[in-house]
């Protein structure tokens, strides 16, 4: 996407430019979002002070864009979007065409953006896009010269600087904790959605508390329920030293009511949960830390508590004791002036976490897509990345291998009653194990960007081998 990374984070409305590395132009259509949050961590790595990861969202702005207005402290910014792509999905040679804008202005202590996108592809078979979010679907003959599909996408948000802190009001996606592929709590591989997020500052200490409307399942023709579900989340950082960050996250899902109290962040989310219907309400529990031994290098981990029937019976097999965790490692460097990185995570989810007792209620997701591990429950995950950026040229190739159980508890949308008294098993019922194997590579040059993306996924059951498939994708674009 763009050459500078914008973090709201308390004390600044932006973070400045990093000029070296560009990977969030890798602008495809199937990683929005998540290039600029590599970014994010790679700067974070070589900070030589104290660091921390309660990021409510990541958005982009550009060194070169179209000034509409300029005057003192006030700025308006345009930066428009064009953008091809040709792609073979699942052996299906396919186009897309995009084009879109980025507003950004500032004033004061205000600041906000707005990034809005239109997309025209070639008609597939597949019910959902590559977001997971709505789309049209135009047949030849009928009403239309073409067979294509299209859709339109947009995030935004307000930032305002008080003397109590910095408001964050807007749609888009939250990020909390050390993990770039695994966090357990709020992740960038969700939905985009409407939230609003406080954030104070207090010593060392940094805290957050979001609230966010979510949706019971899809959106657009995909979404058939319309009963509220709502998302109350606090995040508390202790940045003690250069080389330490202890960080715990809460969250609480209601389903049709509200609990004005979780708002704020010294209401503890996970007994304010106790205080509701069962049947109305989830709660997560998280905890993290990380070590930066040296410069460039962090180590982390998270562990989640979903749910639990006691707390000293939490690793038996009771399906109800639901937890979680992630390790991972990312080291980062610079040379020659060229900045590069590894990072490897891995993952354990326990079966039934994110599920809950009541269909279609409280789960931890947003219109069809988990808000944590998007690998869900009942899974084991291995993701290694590396990456680089040599003068014009961007490179990214990660490897990731999963194991998925299949019996029930395996999927967020299973369901139990409250008082069974199921035994759950780790990777049982005859799962699958896949591996998924990506490549982007691009190059910069002027205004445009053309990046080669190549992801090949092979899936081996106990019962067959699925056929593997190997999309590839050519993107030009031209950005302002």
């Amino acid at each position: 996407m763009s050459s500078i990374c914008l973090l709201a984070v308390f004390g600044r409305l932006f973070v400045t430019a990093l000029p070296l590395l560009h990977l969030d132009d890798a602008r495809t259509l199937r990683t929005s979002g998540l290039p600029q949050l590599l970014r994010a961590f790679h700067q974070q790595a070589l900070d030589s002070g104290k660091i921390g990861h309660a990021l409510p969202q990541l958005f982009s702005g550009e060194i070169e864009s179209l000034d509409l207005f300029k005057h003192g402290d006030t700025t308006l910014r345009l930066s428009p979007l064009i953008g091809l792509e040709f792609r073979n999905p699942d052996d299906e040679y396919g186009w897309a065409m995009d084009a879109g804008a980025r507003l950004v202005g500032t004033t004061n202590n205000l600041a906000f953006w707005v990034e809005a996108e239109m997309v025209m592809a070639k008609t597939t078979q597949s019910l959902r896009s590559w977001d997971g979010q709505y789309q049209e679907f135009q047949q030849s003959g009928d009403n239309s010269n073409l067979s294509y599909t299209s859709y339109s996408r947009y995030e935004g948000m307000l930032n305002a600087m008080t003397t109590f802190g910095q408001f964050s009001f807007g749609r888009s996606k939250v990020h909390w904790g050390p993990s770039v592929e695994y966090p357990l709590v709020l992740g960038s591989y969700s939905s985009p959605y409407p939230f609003f997020d406080w954030q104070l500052e207090w010593g060392d200490f940094r805290i957050h508390s979001l609230w966010a409307t979510l949706s019971i399942d899809g959106s657009g023709r995909f979404r058939s329920n319309t009963d509220s579900r709502s998302l109350y989340a606090h995040r508390y950082e202790w940045l003690g030293t250069s080389w330490l960050t202890i960080g715990a996250s809460e969250a609480m899902f209601l389903y049709n009511h509200e609990e004005p109290a979780g708002i704020f962040p010294f209401a503890p989310l996970f007994m304010e949960k106790g205080q509701g219907l069962e049947d109305g309400n989830n709660g997560e529990l998280a905890f993290d830390v990380e070590i930066r031994p040296f410069h460039g290098l962090r180590l982390y981990s998270e562990f989640l508590i979903d749910d639990m029937s006691e707390p000293f019976s939490l690793f038996n097999g009771l399906w109800k004791n639901r937890w979680a965790y992630t390790v991972g490692s990312h080291y980062a460097f610079r040379w020659h002036e060229s900045d590069f990185g590894l990072i490897f995570e891995y993952s354990h989810v326990e079966p039934w976490v994110y599920t809950h007792y009541v269909e279609k209620t409280v789960q931890a997701t947003h219109q069809g897509n988990l808000l944590g591990n998007h690998n869900g429950p009942n899974s084991r995950s291995i993701n290694i990345n590396g990456y680089g950026a040599c003068g014009n040229l961007h490179l990214e190739s990660s490897m990731e291998f999963v194991w998925k159980g299949a019996d029930m508890g395996s999927r967020w949308t299973d369901t139990l009653s409250d008082n069974e008294t199921t035994q759950k098993t780790f990777l049982a019922g005859g799962g699958k194990f896949g591996v998924r194997n990506e490549i982007h590579m691009g190059w910069s040059f002027g205004y445009a960007t053309a990046w080669f993306d190549l992801a090949k996924v092979i899936y081996w059951t106990n019962t067959q081998s699925v056929k593997p498939s190997a999309p590839v994708a050519l993107r030009l674009e031209f950005r302002y």
